[in-house]
């Protein structure tokens, strides 16, 4: 595997991984802000959908956004 290739896959490997723990951090701050909805006696269940899903998201959008930013690499030199 080429090292510009190795590059792109580290690099929209760390935005997914960002884009995750910005969503888990959300669902912390739901804690904090509604503790009555979401919490982590009878409410865990809600409290770690809720994670889940905007780690999820958080991931997806930082990736399509570093796509955007830096699509796939090109298979040939001369196209770049």
């Amino acid at each position: 595997m080429k090292r510009g290739t190795k590059v792109w896959i580290h690099a929209l490997i760390a935005a997914a991984i960002g884009g995750a723990a910005t969503g888990a951090e959300s669902a912390i701050a739901a804690v904090v802000i509604a503790p009555e909805a979401f919490n982590l006696d009878g409410g865990l269940s809600a409290t770690m959908q809720m994670a889940t899903l905007m780690a999820i998201l958080g991931a997806a959008k930082l990736v399509f956004a570093y796509l955007k930013e830096s699509p796939l690499p090109s298979k040939r030199p001369e196209e770049r």
